[in-house]
């Protein structure tokens, strides 16, 4: 014969399963009856590249003429900016909030890189003094067409690739550009959201 206390015990055990093995299907209910009034959007506030874009692995040279792989940079989160080595007011700037924002993310900026490929050498006298500014910052330069190459990766339909910023996943995939005059906030927003739900880097 059973006891009542084992009998409650049998309830409470048939109640928990019923919780445990119902809940999802409660779960999907709420949310399909309530989708119109739950946003589950992901707001970025750079543009996002759908899907995601493979960059080949090329043979650059850095500025000091140094043989370098694109895959040697991976394994961490990039900034990647493209410019002239005149390197006006807009170029400086989107250099600096690189600096800032990788600075921002406070332990997590050892996951970060910043490379910046740079176009000509003209003026490379005024890019040498401007680059001492940014310690850290990878300066690969124009080595032909290796360098076209890696670049043809980043191209955006009507886009200008001078002086915009790029963030390039640990893997090595194109994911998210800004333009030139994004706000550091916003940059600093979708890297540190990037930083969290990623463990890679």
């Amino acid at each position: 014969m059973i006891s009542n206390s084992e009998a409650n015990k049998s309830y409470k055990t048939l109640w928990i399963m019923l919780i445990l093995f119902g809940m999802p299907y409660f779960l999907a209910l709420y949310f399909y009856i309530k989708q119109d009034e739950i946003d589950f959007s992901y707001s970025n506030n750079g543009e996002l590249i759908s899907p995601v874009r493979p960059l080949e692995n090329h043979l650059l040279k850095d500025i000091n003429n140094n043989d370098i792989w694109f895959s040697s940079f991976k394994g961490k989160w990039l900034f990647i900016m493209i410019g002239d080595s005149s390197c006006d007011q807009i170029c400086q700037s989107n250099m600096y909030k690189m600096r800032q924002i990788r600075k921002a993310v406070g332990q997590d900026r050892q996951r970060v890189d910043r490379i910046f490929f740079l176009n000509d050498e003209k003026g490379i006298e005024n890019f040498n003094q401007v680059i001492k500014e940014y310690p850290g910052m990878h300066v690969i330069k124009n080595n032909g067409l290796e360098y076209t190459q890696f670049l043809s990766g980043l191209l955006i339909e009507n886009k200008n690739m001078k002086n915009r910023i790029y963030i390039v996943d640990p893997l090595g995939n194109f994911m998210m550009a800004y333009q030139q005059d994004a706000a550091a906030e916003q940059i600093l927003e979708d890297l540190r959201r990037l930083l969290k739900v990623s463990k890679l880097g």
